[in-house]
């Protein structure tokens, strides 16, 4: 199943091979409605209109191929982390961070409130900011860490 919203799929868009990012012509991209919602060194990930998918992994230099987003999945697996951390140890002792304290050292807590008031983080969040630039301010990056 294929998740989309008003005609519109966010999808990966793929360089050429040993190309970055940023051979991606992000201004044609927006010539066919696209807008870019994320970047990284080595992919874009635009929200895209169906109608436009063939058209812009045709035309829009930099674009190789379009792939939907990797949806994570839980498996069987245990996380080598685990046993590095002799957390086995205390998960059969029957510990699984109920009452743990975590710290998220970031560059940005943009949507912090939004989240809290959704309940996706506890309201008694301690914070402090050591940027001098206001915890809230720069990227949402450390809210979607924590």
């Amino acid at each position: 199943k294929i998740p989309f919203q008003d005609e519109q799929v966010s999808v990966i868009l793929v360089p050429p091979p040993g190309k970055d990012a940023s051979a991606i012509d992000e201004e044609s991209l927006s010539l066919y409605g696209a807008a870019v919602e994320a970047a990284s060194w080595h992919l874009i990930r635009a929200k895209v209109p169906i109608s436009k998918l063939v058209e812009i992994v045709e035309n829009v230099a930099g674009v190789s191929y379009i792939r939907l987003s990797l949806t994570p999945l839980p498996g069987s697996v245990t996380s080598e982390g685990v046993a590095l951390t002799n957390a086995d140890e205390y998960q059969s002792a029957g510990y699984e961070g109920q009452n743990t304290k975590v710290a998220v050292i970031d560059l940005g807590f943009n949507e912090l409130e939004m989240v809290q008031n959704a309940g996706e983080l506890p309201s008694n969040v301690i914070t402090k900011d050591f940027t001098g630039t206001g915890l809230t301010r720069g990227s949402n990056h450390g809210t979607k860490i924590a």
